[in-house]
């Protein structure tokens, strides 16, 4: 758990008790003629929004099981249990560790302890740390013979001299019934505190677990219990969730006479507990591709004997929304549920086709008979498609809007276009009502293609991928070697170590090729920092700089991922690696970003580079702070608050005024037609690329906290020589050096930094979640208070147990 340090006004809070920041929006705007042309701050005099918003106590599971009583932190107790013997699966992952003794560790799982049926269960050695990440998952089957099953975990210190050594021991009581949903513990540690080591053991903290488990019937559906693990409390508590489908274009791709169509979309829950919820669109015709639904008039009889597209209309708007699903489920339980699509024809009875192919025949004619419904016509399935609710969830989360996108029917089918969105409070915002924007019109028109899960016959079909990598953004330090490694299912690759030092657009000559089969649709990328000198790659060696999984693999489709971690170069290691490999949540710190081109073929340099640079939008950031409090830590102090966002930097102050005046030599060179100098033109080249000249601070916000911890933002005076306080501040990214924001980012990183220690890694951080707002349009979302966080890799502040 991070502990709060305080919040921001912003556009979401769920807030400890701590220190708090006023913040408004952070916006991403296009960048056209006539906006702000600098760095200018506005303020008003209006007040800053009061109070916090509700107060959320974090917790790790549901409410104690069916069937068990608590009886202390860590255990349970069985009230009824019946003497008829029963087997289940256990499926657990043991995932990490906290406050441990800095040393190698091992976990051994006793599953039926105590029992005849007690088998043992060793995990590999994680490497020396004090906060160990072992993700150690097992699946068993399970007798309960009259009492309730007890798992002993017991975590040993690796020693090369004199043995193994026990560092502690948890246990847990299994249900005498299957589950509903995982269970999230953080359990602690118990044992004699004289076997450890006064100077490994840290003071005032006790060790602690963090466990997923879950006791299910024999032949249910497995869930990742380590995106499980990954999760945060809150997504453990049931919630209302509502699913809405709006269905909008179908596209074959192979012709056939005009027929009607409809949709049917089903929740189906694997495990059998529910059984599935249905709704259907209103049936509509198809029509030629190059006819118009609402008009008969151009169409001939050959055209309606060759149809491809169908359309829905609601109230003269395109789309069909179907009826909502309200689902109370946790995003746990939601993990569960599949989205299942099905598209239907009305077949027509071939004698009335016949009766219609009478030579001058009149269209209106044809038309009418093949809207019939005869006695004799059924329905015949053209496509189908099926996604992890889940998925579709978090995408859209990651988004911030509703999803849009094409579902493949099938190989020989065609594609039906839909939008989803999934929410517990109000509708994200629609892509389809985006209009006046050319970006994001373009953007929104690149509709990506989701191929859903294949069907169980083709689980087995071998597949290879060819993939391209294209990174950015990467930690400047004094040497970074990157390569990438992938991972699906048991398969796995790896591209060459970069032979110097490379931080930005850094681009793999040779593809990483990775066969696999169709069933392994997850893709695990890799970002690593080669140590060895001659280029050796070793992931277990290696500095693992960020991974990140892509849930819906396709052939021939660009993905974004952005990695995030620890403070570069952080004082506490361990919890810079574990916030990494996503252990402890919110990581804190940007580490780069990276293209992923998983194709059929091997893709040019050129071409892939072109389509990553066509995928980055040219913006302007825009935030607006209000105020700070409990901010005693600072307090009678001047601060800035830094803005940071992936995948951009600006130039620096020297580097800046050389690139306007090598810009205004341009200008002038092509009005009058002189011509410029070739060695200033290379310079601009070879001086851009160079990361100790690009800063990744895109907004600095002056200010001071008052003895009563209180954050006041300043801003110069008209004469300059004094700061005055403003009830906000609004600063805009510069004109002249528009942002290139890579896709699928929607966080700012804000850091608060006493004045004087701008080089030393930052104490205290905060994210702000971004709008898309278009030109001209007002900021509608009022300022809302958001959290802000020590970094524990800077300042470990887990309070004593």
């Amino acid at each position: 758990m991070n502990p709060a340090m305080g919040a921001m006004v912003a556009q979401s809070a769920i807030a400890n008790p701590g220190a708090a920041l006023a913040v408004a929006q952070a916006t991403l705007a296009s960048t056209q003629a006539g906006q702000v042309a600098s760095q200018a701050t506005q303020s008003a005099a209006s007040g800053v929004t009061d109070g916090w918003n509700a107060l959320t106590s974090q917790c790790f599971g549901p409410s104690v099981d069916e069937g068990l009583e608590k009886e202390d932190e860590n255990e349970y107790v069985v009230k009824d249990v019946g003497s008829e013997a029963a087997s289940f699966r256990l499926r657990m992952c043991v995932y990490s560790g906290e406050h441990l003794p800095r040393e190698r560790s091992y976990i051994v799982v006793t599953v039926g302890a105590g029992t005849e049926h007690e088998k043992k269960i060793t995990s590999v050695v994680a490497s020396e740390s004090e906060h160990p990440l072992w993700e150690f998952a097992l699946d068993e089957e399970i007798k309960v013979e009259g009492i309730s099953p007890r798992v002993d975990i017991r975590i040993f210190g690796k020693r090369m001299v004199g043995g193994d050594r026990l560092v502690g021991t948890a246990t847990v009581r299994l249900p005498v019934q299957a589950m509903e949903s995982p269970k999230k513990q953080e359990l602690r540690l118990v044992g004699n505190a004289s076997m450890f080591a006064p100077m490994q053991w840290k003071a005032g903290h006790t060790g602690r677990i963090t466990v997923v488990w879950q006791v299910c019937n024999i032949g249910s559906y497995a869930l990742d219990l380590n995106r499980v693990a990954e999760m945060d409390g809150d997504d453990m508590e049931k919630t209302n969730h509502t699913v809405i489908l709006k269905v909008l274009k179908l596209s074959l791709k192979q012709s056939l006479p005009q027929q009607g169509v409809n949709v049917t979309a089903k929740l189906t829950r694997l495990d059998g507990n529910e059984r599935p919820l249905t709704r259907v669109s209103p049936e509509t015709m198809t029509w030629p591709s190059s006819g118009n639904a609402s008009s008969t008039a151009n169409l001939t009889e050959e055209s309606l004997l060759a149809c491809r597209d169908a359309s829905w209309m609601e109230e003269g708007r395109p789309g069909c929304t179907l009826d909502p699903w309200v689902m109370h489920e946790s995003k746990v339980t939601l993990m569960n549920w599949f989205l299942d699509i099905t598209v239907s024809g009305l077949k027509i009875d071939t004698s009335m086709e016949e009766t219609s192919r009478y030579r001058n025949r009149r269209v209106k004619r044809l038309s009418t008979l093949l809207r019939r419904k005869a006695e004799t016509s059924n329905s015949t399935e053209i496509g189908s498609w099926r996604e992890p609710l889940s998925d579709l969830l978090q995408t859209i989360s990651e988004n911030g809007h509703a999803l849009r996108f094409d579902a493949d029917l099938g190989p020989r089918a065609g594609v039906l276009a839909v939008e989803l969105d999934i929410f517990t409070d109000r509708p994200h915002k629609s892509l389809l009502s985006l209009k006046g924007d050319a970006a994001i019109v373009n953007a929104v028109s690149q509709v990506p293609v989701r191929l859903g899960m294949p069907p169980e016959s083709k689980w087995g079909d071998k597949v290879r991928y060819c993939c391209s990598f294209f990174a950015d953004g990467l930690p400047f330090t004094q040497q970074c070697r990157p390569y990438i490694r992938i991972v699906m299912g048991n398969a796995s690759a790896m591209t060459d170590v970069q032979e110097q030092q490379a931080v930005n657009d850094v681009f793999w000559n040779q593809p990483a090729t990775i066969d696999t089969t169709r069933f392994y649709r997850k893709a695990t990328v890799e970002l690593y920092h080669c140590v060895d000198p001659k280029g050796g790659r070793n992931p277990e060696a290696d500095t693992l700089m960020g991974t990140q999984t892509i849930y819906d693999v396709s052939l021939d489709k660009e993905y974004w991922i952005h990695y995030y971690g620890g403070a570069v170069n952080a004082p506490h290691k361990d919890i810079a690696q574990n916030m990494v490999k996503g252990a402890l949540r919110p990581p804190s710190t940007y580490q780069g970003s990276v293209a992923v081109h998983l194709g059929s073929k091997r893709l040019s340099r050129d071409d892939f580079v072109a389509k990553v640079q066509a995928k980055r939008a040219t913006r302007r950031l825009v935030v607006r702070l209000h105020r700070g409090v409990y901010l005693e830590t600072f307090k009678g102090k001047k601060v800035n608050v830094l803005v940071q966002l992936a995948g951009c930097r600006l130039p620096d102050t020297q580097e800046a005024q050389r690139l306007l005046k090598l810009r205004a030599a341009e200008r002038k060179a092509k009005e009058t037609g002189e011509t410029i100098d070739v060695d200033a033109a290379q310079r601009l080249a070879s001086e851009v690329t160079d990361p100790a000249r690009l800063n990744r601070n895109i907004l600095s916000f002056p200010g001071e906290v008052n003895d009563a911890g209180v954050l006041v933002f300043t801003q110069p005076t008209a004469d300059g020589y004094a700061h005055e306080h403003c009830d906000w501040v609004e600063l805009r990214s510069l004109k002249d050096f528009p942002l290139k924001t890579p896709p699928g980012e929607t966080h700012v990183y804000l850091y608060v930094v006493p004045v004087g220690e701008e080089k030393e890694a930052p104490q205290v951080f905060a994210r702000l979640r971004m709008n898309m707002r278009l030109p001209g349009e007002p900021n509608a979302t009022p300022p809302r208070w958001r959290r802000l966080r020590w970094d524990r890799s800077v300042v470990d502040t887990l309070p004593p147990s």
